[in-house]
């Protein structure tokens, strides 16, 4: 009876642990955290560039267009995969330029001098 009192204890510290694990283990939240935001930033550029750069037949025409002098080639079926990257490029770098204006950056900077001791450690 004792040991099996024992193992459910264990089984149930282990748990609870592992429920617990980002309060417990700060890395662990931080490392958890980046990765929620990878992914987060990833389905972002998913929308706002990728699926539209496929989708936009008519913009990656135009882009084209506006940038012939930057292609050897002047048929765009031929080099169509180099001017969808280049085209994601462009749309990446003016989703940049409009969050930029549109939002105002405040650093903590308590936060800040915490993370440059931190990463001076390593």
């Amino acid at each position: 009876m004792f040991q099996l009192f024992e193992e459910f204890k264990d089984k149930e510290i282990l748990s609870y642990y592992k429920d617990n694990l980002e309060k417990v283990e700060p890395e662990f939240a931080y490392t958890l955290q980046e990765y929620k935001d990878g992914l987060l930033l990833f389905e972002l550029m998913q929308q706002k560039i990728w699926n539209q750069s496929s989708k936009d037949t008519l913009g990656l025409k135009n882009f084209f267009e506006a940038n012939l002098n930057s292609y050897k080639t002047k048929e765009l079926k031929k080099i169509k995969g180099e001017v969808m990257n280049d085209y994601q490029l462009f749309l990446e770098k003016n989703w940049i330029a409009d969050l930029k204006r549109k939002s105002t950056i405040e650093v903590n900077k308590k936060q800040l001098k915490k993370l440059v001791k931190y990463y001076k450690k390593k």
